[in-house]
């Protein structure tokens, strides 16, 4: 089922480069916007547009030229919303067009804002606000035997390429010249997933077919977070356009705003195109681990990395900060799964207590004494990384280093009396033991890039 991406129906080329260009734009004959309440809803209908704003989100107008403008509080759903305080169900909007080419669109959890002219309420009234995501779903005319997924991503990732892309140019006077194609293309397999990942010019594509006619659960998520971890970089997709047996073809655009988070992390394994190997083995790892989550969020490794990636934007001290939580709560986790009490060491522990009561501790010392119970019947992060450094995941100095920054982070450290070449050093260790839990996580063997040491050098991760 290559190249159905752009079958009829669907959006066309131009509307993709167009997107990438930031100018979309989509001219609507009819558009209709309706309350989200079960009785007596307030409906707009009439001719608008949708257009890429110069914040790069999706914005829409309406014009309801045969609804009378009405100054009524029930149309101005925020005004009576005080700060801090959830907006209401009822004043979102689901948003429902055609545009220009016959397609049928849908936008749910609209804001609208609605304005007209008091004085001449009889002109209409104008509905407009910032769509979250825009979708369209129709039948299809031919059996789906292996479902397809095309995700588009604006802007660059940067991948491994592994094969060479021939492209054909036509000449005047002379005919089609075929030409020698550059290394601009990524094929890999992942469990019974078939990726080919490519930049069209247009933007960046990843095509992914399954062995099935349905796509695992929120396959799209998935594969940014796979892309995420192997690039290191901040990714959200902008256009999924998916073929399943069950629920034909389905288009979502999304588009927000860009947060200016600049992540100065590495990636795991240094983009190399003369050495894909074990960016593709590593790829593959990793969206076959996050993909068996059935969750609408993120994987809790994704979650962790991702917030990793952010505060590297920021100042050296955010990043040892973040660094240190996360690979204590990765651990906790790992803990949690693995080290759970016996029932007669739950049943000696809670024994004690009693004990404990009945002897009538002085002063504040029961309090004391109780709560320090909790820490032996519940999981502890540095069991955990004991247990790694055994299972030759981590060096002892590696542990020992994040043992040591995790301490000072979790006491209240500031660390910005340290010396910033220590610091920085200290936090490419712990970049370290955080992609060696991973790797231990979801299997992967192979070559990675060690930033615990200067010079960056390729080392063997084998456990």
């Amino acid at each position: 089922m290559a190249g159905i991406e752009f079958a009829p129906g669907g959006l066309i080329r131009d509307e993709v480069v167009a997107l990438a260009e930031g100018r979309f734009e989509l001219q609507c004959l009819r558009m209709r916007l309706t309350q989200c309440v079960p009785e007596g809803p307030s409906i707009f209908e009439g001719p608008g547009r949708i257009w890429q704003g110069t914040d790069g989100r999706l914005s829409f107008s309406l014009y309801a030229v045969n609804r009378p403008y009405e100054l009524l509080e029930q149309l101005i759903p925020l005004d009576d919303v005080e700060a801090g305080q959830l907006v209401a169900d009822t004043s979102f909007y689901t948003l429902k067009m055609t545009d220009q080419r016959g397609r049928q669109w849908m936008s749910d959890q609209v804001l609208p804002k609605i304005t007209g002219d008091a004085g001449n309420p009889a002109q209409g009234t104008f509905c407009s606000g910032v769509l979250q995501e825009l979708g369209r779903t129709d039948a299809l005319d031919f059996e789906v035997n292996k479902a397809v997924m095309y995700l588009r991503l604006l802007g660059s990732v940067n991948v491994a390429y592994n094969t060479t892309v021939e492209s054909t140019t036509a000449i005047r006077g002379i005919g089609r010249v075929q030409t020698e194609g550059s290394l601009s293309a990524l094929r890999l397999r992942s469990g019974d997933l078939q990726l080919v990942v490519r930049n069209d010019g247009a933007s960046f594509v990843v095509e992914v077919t399954a062995g099935s006619p349905m796509l695992p659960s929120y396959i799209e998520n998935r594969v940014i977070e796979a892309l995420q971890f192997v690039s290191a970089q901040l990714l959200q997709w902008s256009v999924v356009t998916t073929y399943e047996r069950d629920k034909g073809r389905t288009i979502r655009v999304r588009l927000t705003d860009d947060l200016g988070f600049r992540p100065k992390v590495q990636p795991p394994v240094h983009v190399s195109t003369f050495k894909s190997e074990p960016f593709c083995e590593l790829l593959s790892r990793y969206l076959a681990h996050v993909i068996r989550y059935d969750g609408r969020g993120m994987h809790p490794l994704s979650g962790h990395f991702r917030a990793v990636l952010q505060a590297s934007s920021g100042s050296i001290t955010a990043l040892a900060r973040v660094l240190a939580v996360t690979i204590e709560s990765l651990l906790l986790e790992m803990e949690a799964a693995t080290d759970q009490l016996a029932e007669d060491e739950t049943t000696w522990l809670e024994d004690l207590k009693v004990h404990v009561r009945n002897s009538r501790p002085p002063g504040r010392m029961l309090g004391r004494v109780m709560g320090s119970f909790g820490m032996y019947g519940r999981p502890h992060w540095s069991a955990a990384l004991r247990y790694l450094v055994e299972k030759q995941v981590i060096t002892e100095e590696q542990a020992k280093v994040t043992k040591d920054l995790r301490n000072r982070v979790a006491h209240g450290d500031t660390l910005v009396g340290d010396d910033l070449q220590s610091l920085t050093e200290k936090c490419s260790t712990m970049l370290v033991v955080l992609y060696r839990f991973v790797f231990y996580q979801i299997g992967y063997q192979g070559a990675y890039t060690d930033y615990s040491c200067r010079g960056w050098p390729e080392s063997e991760f084998r456990c």
